[in-house]
């Protein structure tokens, strides 16, 4: 790793100004590196600071140089002052211009590296937050990815502070010759909700944003606030908080899931020409779809699951739709007929795009996707579990043995470790504000999805080692292994959900899960458990909620395999103080 300051001209400054960087130019400190990271060349963060601060703020009060070692990332930090990133129209006073576009091409030349959209991204805190995102989208040429933190992004109240004579962080003399005439201060590109309208009107490229704050930072409602806009307007975003306040704890954490979040997202040719087999196997985990004879097989139980939504909504109303997918068990075309606005929200956005063409509707303002992660689990996270199950099972398939525990008990152990770890990260974070408000939420079979991912995986890691000639071994107790710790974490997912969807709705909830499974034509039944865990406890968690009305309906989960779920939809009705 070499670490360094450097002194240059700026044209677009018209003064010599300050650049600290960091590269993980080498082979050493391999125990802080993450393997996968060093698969690929090292990606460009351009990192700001915040009001008063300066290039060192990072080397000195954050963490930095350990997160560009663990996650492969050169990382270059300028100083340009109490400017908040923005050119001011006039010789020497074009900050945005300079970190935007002069500071990548000067980094290129002078270090050797190549900086495509692809490969950088800008982040900041604070005033350096308000500016990565003001930056990202005037230049969305030159980043791809965006992370801000504790953004000062409070444009409303700095408009009514200059107006009112008010000096509040900023002396006002300052914040006028920052932002100019208050008046116009909201309808300029400075705002960047203006920058982003205008970007999605020309149809170019957006940055993806990824923003944090501390819930007890004065800054949190202006976050919430861009985030919602971000949300409304169907951006690429991810919003996350978290406790903590306007300091250095927030940030260092916060640019580190930043940096994990980013760097799971980012697609850049690899190195040694290969991606690792748990990559291998966790992209096609992700690129799994759901089977084409769905739509027909589910077409009584749409039919019956959209009737009870129609009946139980009004006209005309607004509807969120949690984990919407394909809607092959939604019939789309009534819904968008039937409310006046509709919200598909799912994790993976190309599922709802063939929702979209099934039913021959264009996302519009009133049928719109919209991103949601309800977990709060990385990808990061998930290929890391994916890379320990793969060393568990590679023993279970060439490791003699008698027992599971002889063969790979230390294996297993490091497994128990990992899951409890990403499990206690995850613990801090909060769906809402994520879900938009609407009058109605429908949350139908999503329960049993929320911590269903590893247990998912595992049957892919299972495929890769049969397709790959191997006998696993043990593979029934190796799941029931992993399902006994994801389960004891089940109950805290599922009331997380619940608090968000109830907060999300405004008038009432669809609320729908599996009470029991039945295997055809034997007719048995099983209690759900397993591969649904999560629908009993949504059904046990309604316990004292006030149902108006519900339904009992089979959903045909296979026709192949003759297996059914017996499912509950029922109506709530939501009442707000």
């Amino acid at each position: 790793m070499a670490t360094g300051r450097m002194e240059f001209y700026a044209q677009s400054l018209m003064q010599h100004t300050n650049v600290s960087f960091v590269l993980p130019n080498d082979s050493g400190m391999e125990d802080s590196q993450d393997p996968d990271c060093y698969e690929r060349e090292p990606l460009h963060l351009i990192l700001l600071h915040g009001l008063t601060g300066t290039d060192t703020d990072w080397l000195y009060w954050g963490e930095v140089q350990k997160l560009a070692v663990k996650y492969n990332v050169n990382v270059f930090m300028p100083t340009t002052g109490n400017t908040f990133y923005l050119d001011h129209g006039y010789p020497g006073g074009n900050y945005c211009t300079y970190i935007g576009k002069e500071l990548p091409e000067y980094l290129q030349d002078t270090f050797g590296i190549e900086m495509t959209r692809e490969n950088t991204m800008i982040g900041g805190l604070s005033m350096g937050g308000y500016g990565a995102i003001h930056v990202a989208l005037a230049f969305p040429e030159t980043f791809a990815n965006c992370i801000a933190l504790s953004s000062a992004i409070h444009m409303d109240s700095i408009a009514e502070l200059m107006r009112g004579g008010v000096e509040d962080v900023l002396p006002l003399e300052m914040a006028r010759h920052i932002f100019g005439d208050p008046d116009q201060l909201l309808s300029s590109e400075k705002d960047p909700r203006i920058q982003y309208r205008k970007l999605k009107k020309e149809g170019k490229k957006i940055p993806y944003i990824y923003m944090a704050c501390g819930t007890e930072d004065d800054l949190l409602n202006a976050n919430r606030k861009f985030a919602e806009f971000l949300r409304e307007e169907g951006a690429a975003f991810h919003y996350e908080e978290g406790p903590g306040r306007h300091d250095w704890p927030v940030w260092n954490k916060y640019l580190d899931r930043g940096l994990r979040h980013i760097v799971a997202r980012v697609d850049v040719p690899s190195t040694r020409g290969v991606v690792s087999r748990a990559q291998q196997i966790y992209s096609r985990f992700l690129g799994r779809s759901s089977r084409d004879d769905e739509y027909g097989d589910w077409a009584d139980y749409r039919a019956k699951l959209t009737g009870f939504i129609t009946e139980h909504t009004a006209a005309g109303s607004s509807l969120l739709i949690l984990g919407a997918g394909k809607c092959n068990d939604l019939d789309l075309g009534k819904l968008a007929g039937h409310a006046g606005s509709v919200i598909l929200s799912d994790y993976r956005e190309e599922t709802v795009e063939e929702a979209f063409r099934r039913y021959g509707l264009e996302p519009s303002e009133s049928v719109r996707f919209e991103a949601s992660d309800y977990v709060g689990i990385t990808d990061e996270d998930y290929i890391e579990y994916t890379d320990q199950l793969l060393a568990i099972m590679e023993k279970l398939a060439d490791v003699p043995g008698d027992s599971m525990e002889e063969i790979a008990g230390d294996e297993l152990d490091r497994m128990e470790e990992l899951l409890e770890k990403i499990y206690a990260s995850n613990a801090d974070y909060r769906i809402d504000p994520a879900l938009t408000k609407c009058d109605y939420v429908v949350a139908s079979g999503l329960h049993s999805q929320l911590n269903n991912a590893f247990r998912g995986i595992f049957q892919y890691v299972k495929k890769d080692a049969e397709e790959r000639g191997k006998k696993v071994r043990f593979d029934d107790e190796l799941n029931k292994f992993i399902f006994q710790i994801t389960r004891k974490h089940t109950d805290e997912l599922v009331d997380r959900f619940n608090e968000a969807l109830f907060d999300a709705a405004g008038k009432g909830v669809i609320y729908g899960y599996e009470e029991s499974i039945i295997y055809t034509p034997q007719g048995a039944r099983s209690p759900v458990i397993g591969t649904v865990d999560g629908a009993r406890q949504a059904g046990e968690k309604l316990a004292g909620r006030d149902i108006e009305t519900y339904i009992n309906c089979l959903w045909p989960l296979s026709r192949r395999r003759g297996i059914k779920f017996e499912m509950t939809i029922c109506y709530l009705p939501v009442e707000k103080d």
